[in-house]
C-alpha cells in the first residue's frame, strides 16, 4: 500500500520508510541558522543532519529561500548513510551550479553535490561546471551542452543495470551500466574533499529515495517541487 500512497500525495513523506534523506531551505524550523548562515536538518526522520564548520549562507533565489554556497570554502557535509548506494536509489531536487570554483589542483572537477568513494568508480558529481557527471566504468554520463540554470534534477540508478537522468522532466540520458557502488566515503554539498575544492551554487531542496520511483511517483515529486519553487 505504501508504494501506491504517493499517487495520492505529492508530499515526500508519503514515501514512508523509503524516504532516506530530505533537506528543505524553505522550512526554517529544520535549519540551524547563525549569523546569516545555516546547516540543514534531515526531514526524513532518519536523523541524517548536515554539519559544517563553514556553512552556506541563507538567502533567496528567484524570491525563494535558498542555501547559497560561495565556492570559496562554504559546504555541507552529509552523513554517508543518507545515500543508499548499495541498493537502487532515486535523487531529486532543486539546485543550480555556478562556474565559480576554487582550491585544489583541479577545482573545475568539483560539483555542487559530490558523492564518491575516493573519486573511484562509480561516483556522482552534480554540476561540476555545467555538467552532471555520473561515472560508471570509465564512462561519464549526462553532459548537457548548455550552462545549467536552476532546475529540478532527477537521477535514478538500478544496481548493475539501468540508469537515467532528467532535468525539468526532460530526459538528459539513460543506459545500462554494469558494476556496483563501493561504500562511499564522501557525500558533500559545495565541497569535494578528494581534491580539496569548492563549488559555488545554490540548493533549495534535496530528496533521496531508497529504491526506484514509478513514473507516476516521479511526476508527483517533480510537480511538487516545481509548484513549490516555481522552476519552469
Amino acid at each position: 500500500m505504501r508504494r501506491s500512497s504517493i499517487l495520492k500525495s505529492a508530499d515526500p513523506r508519503a514515501f514512508g520508510s523509503r524516504l532516506n534523506f530530505w533537506i528543505d531551505a524553505s522550512d526554517t524550523n529544520s535549519l540551524n541558522i547563525s549569523d546569516g548562515t545555516a546547516t540543514a536538518n534531515d526531514k526524513s526522520g532518519k536523523g541524517y543532519h548536515t554539519t559544517s564548520s563553514t556553512p552556506p549562507s541563507l538567502g533567496t533565489i528567484a524570491s525563494k529561500p535558498a542555501l547559497i554556497f560561495n565556492g570559496y570554502g562554504q559546504y555541507l557535509s552529509v552523513p554517508l548513510a543518507a545515500f543508499p548506494g548499495q541498493t537502487n536509489f532515486t535523487i531529486i531536487g532543486v539546485f543550480q551550479g555556478s562556474s565559480t570554483s576554487s582550491g585544489g589542483a583541479y577545482p573545475a572537477g568539483c560539483g555542487l553535490i559530490n558523492i564518491s568513494y575516493n573519486g573511484d568508480n562509480p561516483e556522482i558529481r552534480f554540476l561540476a561546471g555545467d555538467l552532471i557527471l555520473a561515472y560508471w566504468n570509465g564512462d561519464y554520463l549526462y553532459k548537457p551542452s548548455a550552462t545549467i540554470n536552476r532546475s529540478v534534477f532527477e537521477l535514478s540508478y538500478v544496481i548493475g543495470g539501468y540508469s537515467s537522468c532528467s532535468r525539468n522532466g526532460s530526459l538528459l540520458g539513460s543506459g545500462t551500466r554494469s558494476g556496483t557502488w563501493n561504500a562511499i566515503n564522501e557525500f558533500s554539498i559545495g565541497r569535494y574533499n578528494l581534491i580539496s575544492a569548492f563549488r559555488a551554487g545554490n540548493l533549495q531542496e534535496l530528496i533521496i529515495i531508497n529504491g526506484l520511483c514509478r513514473d507516476a511517483e516521479l511526476a508527483k515529486l517533480r510537480n511538487y517541487l516545481n509548484k513549490k519553487w516555481s522552476v519552469y
